[in-house]
């Protein structure tokens, strides 16, 4: 029940984060020690809520005295879902040796999860990283190994992460013809999960795409 309470604030969280930080902040009193999940799992989403809303320093503080608690625990996902947002935070200030090691201790808990959306997850999340250094050749290399993955996945909406993600790596790489394919892919089951709904992630599978058409010399189609 930990598992689905925990994914469940997630969710919420995600959809409405401004407002999910400031009803957390009226719950939570930042100077007392953490002593259960619920404290712990308070500070864990206002983490994520501050590394959405791009406060990536208030994010790290938060993450950490979370995870103060969590690794003393047995609770899997939730050091999974820590050292996660920890590694997008560490990439997103550039600390890519620790962005590295906390998103392969993602990869190390993912496996234990019993569900494979958690490998492909982390190593769509370590490709990133290295996109990021412009190893691009390694970015290619964390995605082929979470494709490897895919028929055992659950969560199309990360299958869609995972085809964007490879699209872009392959874009980057110059392998243009390729990189439609997989971006098509996802723009597919992004509209299949949201419909006519306006949603983030399928406005960059189409950003992707016309950039891939442009690159392409089609320009025709990079307007469409």
């Amino acid at each position: 029940m930990l598992i689905e309470q925990l994914q469940d604030r997630i969710s919420e969280l995600d959809k409405n984060p401004k407002e999910t930080i400031n009803h957390l902040l009226s719950m939570v009193d930042l100077k007392a020690p953490v002593e259960t999940f619920e404290q712990a799992h308070n500070l864990l989403l206002l983490g994520r809520g501050y590394l959405i809303t791009g406060n990536l320093d208030l994010s790290e503080q938060m993450l950490h005295k979370a995870l103060y608690y969590i690794n003393d625990q047995e609770h899997l996902m939730s050091k999974f879902q820590c050292y996660c947002n920890l590694g997008i935070v560490y990439r997103e200030k550039n600390q890519f040796d620790l962005a590295l090691k906390a998103l392969n201790t993602c990869v190390n808990l993912s496996y234990d999860l019993e569900d494979f959306s958690y490998v492909i997850l982390a190593l769509v999340n370590i490709s990133s990283v290295y996109t990021a250094l412009g190893n691009h050749e390694k970015s290619i290399e964390m995605l082929e190994n979470a494709l490897g993955y895919k028929s055992q996945l659950n969560n199309t909406k990360i299958l869609a992460d995972l085809y964007n993600n490879y699209g872009f790596a392959l874009m980057s790489d110059k392998q243009y013809a390729e990189a439609l394919k997989y971006l098509m892919a996802s723009y597919d089951v992004y509209k299949r999960l949201y419909g006519d709904d306006i949603q983030t992630n399928l406005v960059i599978a189409l950003s992707n795409i016309g950039e891939t058409y442009v690159n392409l010399g089609d320009y025709e189609h990079a307007k469409l």
